[in-house]
């Protein structure tokens, strides 16, 4: 009996094995289905750019955000510059600051690099992220020319800008996906909390994206956990989906909802991320 070409052979189909399941987890892993739109956060020696592109239309939108302008982050940490986010991202985490940077635009995202490593999604989404980019078209938009900004002044004379009311009523124009508006899905909103606001807060996203808000109103019975709830058939949906990654939510099946609608409950979660406090 050759017992080396045995032991060889099983080395080899171990090491295939291996290499088979860590590559199905890592796409299991992955933050980016396909269908929204694939955006990036970048942030680089104190610069913040953001990257979004369709990958159906294979055409992208580029920009870079001024460093006077102001971030109002979430969590209840305040507004500050955006050239001290990466500071304060090694402070109060890297997520914490590409949430906020992404609250604060109205834009949702799929993942980030921090100074050149990429973050949040997984190997599998960084290799798409690097293939795709290299094919898109890419447009660049500068906030300081586009009438986006408006300046300000503090009492002590600090001068600072912020995103103006033009910015927000165009970001449907530029940063919705083909296959979200294709699909159509009627979204409800729902705040079941005890903050005013907090739905239609919410709703930057979802719009933002390309997502169709029919309603948004208050519950009174409250919960602490967001949930997603659908019917069985509409949560295989992409718009289902990106809904449910973007406020990082538990499904819900719910039968009493007619096809192609979506529920989106807003608990206490969602009101420490955005407020902060217990």
């Amino acid at each position: 009996m050759k017992v080396r070409p045995l032991i060889t052979g099983l080395g080899v189909v171990m090491v295939v094995g291996w290499v088979t399941v860590s590559v199905i987890n890592v796409y299991r892993n992955r933050t980016w289905m396909g269908g929204e739109r694939f955006t990036i956060l970048n942030f680089e020696s104190g610069l913040i750019e953001l990257m979004s592109l369709d990958a159906r239309l294979k055409s992208g939108i580029k920009l870079t955000i001024p460093g006077d302008v102001e971030i109002d982050t979430v969590g209840g940490r305040g507004r500050w510059r955006a050239e001290v986010m990466q500071i304060m991202g090694d402070k109060y985490g890297h997520k914490w600051a590409a949430d906020s940077v992404s609250d604060t635009l109205g834009v949702g995202y799929t993942a980030y690099f921090w100074n050149g490593r990429f973050e949040r999604g997984s190997r599998w989404d960084e290799g798409q992220w690097r293939v795709l980019s290299k094919g898109t078209e890419w447009k660049e938009l500068d906030l300081g020319q586009g009438g986006w900004l408006r300046n300000k002044e503090s009492a002590d004379g600090v001068k600072t800008r912020e995103l103006n009311e033009n910015w927000f009523a165009q970001l449907k124009d530029r940063f919705s996906a083909v296959k979200i508006i294709e699909e159509a899905m009627e979204i409800s909103v729902v705040n079941a909390t005890e903050v005013t606001g907090l739905g239609a807060h919410a709703t930057r996203w979802l719009e933002s994206g390309g997502g169709k808000v029919e309603m948004i109103n208050g519950e009174a019975d409250k919960t602490d956990s967001c949930r997603v709830e659908t019917d069985a058939e509409t949560r295989e949906s992409i718009t289902a989906g990106w809904v449910q990654r973007m406020f990082a939510c538990k499904f819900s099946q719910n039968d009493t909802l007619e096809k192609r609608e979506i529920k989106l409950v807003l608990g206490e979660d969602y009101r420490r991320w955005w407020l902060g406090g217990d």
